[in-house]
């Protein structure tokens, strides 16, 4: 409430963060401006066949419903169930630059997105999608929070927690997941790029100033 009464504008991510900022009482300007991805994800051209996953290998994220991958699994990662994963024959690998996360995207052929909601979690934007689909690396993610909102027509989505139509539409890309990767590529440029977000705080800022 405090910030609420001294702030005019406000930028969430998502729709979905913008309906809980309403939620919460903020009758301020709302733009939705989403999280940019760095110009160097859209040079990535993939070539490998891994079945890849970025982001904090928790229970919420839907890391358990990927151990089924084994050997094929590669995750981005790090967190408390990073050892399952290994248990399970994939692996674990870290990305601290811009440059690593490009090379770790281009051994892969799929990158899945399999975020739960919980009581206390949901998936308000999903960054590792946006940066898989600016890499060229087709997507597919359970509609689960935002995920929807953010892949739009550039990934597949199945219903959140049905890993059986997952692992169907993972196994159907990997036969041919270029036109899907460059679909989801056209659509990262378009929404993600971060010149593209600054325009949009800039228009922000006037109209609130």
């Amino acid at each position: 409430r405090w910030v609420f009464g001294r702030v005019s504008g406000m930028y969430p991510c998502s729709e979905l963060s913008a309906a809980v900022l309403r939620e919460w009482g903020f009758r301020g300007h709302v733009s939705v401006i989403p999280y940019g991805v760095e110009d160097e994800l859209f040079e990535v051209r993939p070539s490998g066949e891994r079945i890849g996953f970025i982001g904090r290998l928790v229970p919420q994220k839907g890391v358990v419903d990927l151990l089924g991958f084994g050997r094929r699994l590669l995750c981005v990662g790090a967190g408390p169930l990073a050892d399952a994963v290994r248990e399970a024959g994939g692996e674990v690998v870290s990305a601290r630059s811009t440059e690593e996360l490009a090379h770790q995207l281009t051994r892969m052929a799929v990158l899945v997105a399999p975020s739960r909601t919980t009581a206390g979690l949901k998936e308000q934007f999903g960054r590792m999608a946006a940066e898989g689909m600016a890499a060229g690396v087709p997507v597919v993610a359970y509609d689960s929070g935002a995920l929807p909102e953010i892949i739009g027509d550039g990934g597949i989505l199945v219903p959140e927690g049905d890993r059986t139509r997952l692992v169907e539409a993972v196994t159907s890309l990997l036969r041919d997941p270029r036109p899907l990767g460059e679909r989801g590529r056209a659509r990262a440029w378009s929404r993600f790029r971060w010149r593209t977000v600054a325009a949009e705080m800039a228009a922000l800022y006037r109209a609130v100033l």
